[in-house]
C-alpha cells in the first residue's frame, strides 16, 4: 500500500473514525433512558464522587450522552454537580453531598 491507504487505514485512525461514529446523544443511542439513568446512578453510589469522563472509560457512553442523563438526573435531584474543572464535571449523589456537609458542622 501507498503511504496515503496505509494512514487511512492504521488501527489508530480507524479508532478515530469509530469514535466519531458513536451515537452523541440519546436520540441516537439503541438503549433506552432509564436503563442508562439507573447505569449512572450505580455508579455514582458505587465511586461516590466522579468525573464524566471516569463515567465514559467505565460505560463506554459518549461523554454528551453522560452529561444529558446527569442534567436531567440533576434536575430531578438524584445527582448534584459538586463542581467543574475545566472539562470535567463531578457528580456526587445529594444524600452523600449532605453527610460530607454535616461533618463539617
Amino acid at each position: 500500500m501507498d503511504e496515503v491507504s496505509e494512514y487511512y487505514h492504521d488501527s489508530r485512525m480507524k479508532k478515530m473514525f469509530q469514535l466519531l461514529e458513536e451515537p452523541k446523544s440519546l436520540v441516537e443511542i439503541d438503549i433506552s433512558e432509564a436503563f442508562i439513568k439507573n447505569l449512572v446512578l450505580k455508579i455514582i453510589s458505587t465511586y461516590g464522587t466522579i468525573v464524566v469522563n471516569q463515567m465514559h472509560e467505565i460505560t463506554g457512553l459518549h461523554v454528551d450522552i453522560l452529561e444529558e442523563v446527569l442534567k436531567k438526573l440533576d434536575k430531578e435531584d438524584m445527582v448534584a454537580q459538586t463542581g467543574e474543572d475545566s472539562f470535567f464535571q463531578v457528580w456526587n449523589t445529594p444524600s452523600k453531598l449532605r453527610d460530607e456537609k454535616s461533618q463539617f458542622r
